[in-house]
């Protein structure tokens, strides 16, 4: 790819891997809200599309009149424990420190801002992003475009010249939809199917391959 000014990157299961704290703050909220006891990986079948999306299939139909309050007590929950078993794939800082200086960096992230600046500080590597989009900056969640045309318009970047890598279907929705290049990694959430189904320009199998992808 060339003509690459800005790369914007997902963060759950594309820089770093967040599950168990998520499903960790899922399980509590089932338990302490919805008075359920549900298992590390149904909770972590929850996970996708922001909070409340989470929070209403852990619900079910018969238990969203506790939405309110369960989405409340989430985000305290998550936001107080965002970094304590979250770890970044192999080779992230590697290639941020790669691209730093010579692309702009930015984050298009559904995740809380309170929990992305965390994660981010306590993995160091929060200084090498220009722009982080979160949870509190979209009103439509991927595969709408908005949070990538949020950061086109800050960066004052052309479509043409910006890519996008996350391991989710709606990430190359979002990405085609906005204009930009789109480039999956197989390693995170997302599955093999719906990856190919979508049809990015490249699926990575290692974050490190983007080194190799983006021509500067």
């Amino acid at each position: 790819m060339k003509d690459i000014k800005l790369i914007i990157f997902d963060l759950d299961g594309c820089m770093v891997h967040t599950q168990p704290d998520i499903a960790l703050a899922v399980q509590s909220t089932a338990r302490d809200i919805a008075h359920k006891e549900i298992s590390l990986e149904l909770a972590g079948s929850y996970i996708g599309g922001g909070t409340k999306k989470a929070m209403e299939r852990m619900l079910g139909e018969t238990q969203l009149d506790l939405l309110p309050e369960a989405v409340k007590y989430f985000k305290n929950s998550y936001i107080e424990n965002s970094c304590v078993l979250s770890k970044p794939y192999p080779g992230l800082e590697e290639v941020l420190e790669f691209f730093k200086g010579k692309v702009l960096l930015a984050v298009a992230t559904a995740k809380l801002r309170a929990a992305t600046e965390n994660i981010f500080k306590k993995l160091g590597i929060i200084d090498y992003f220009d722009c982080i989009v979160c949870d509190e900056d979209m009103t439509k969640m991927k595969p709408d475009p908005e949070c990538v045309n949020i950061i086109l318009s800050k960066m004052n970047i052309k479509p043409q010249n910006a890519v996008m890598i996350g391991d989710m279907k709606t990430d190359v929705l979002a990405s085609r939809a906005a204009g930009v290049g789109a480039i999956a990694v197989s390693y995170g959430y997302g599955k093999a199917e719906d990856l190919k189904e979508a049809a990015p320009d490249y699926i990575l199998s290692d974050l490190r391959e983007l080194e190799k992808v983006i021509e500067l």
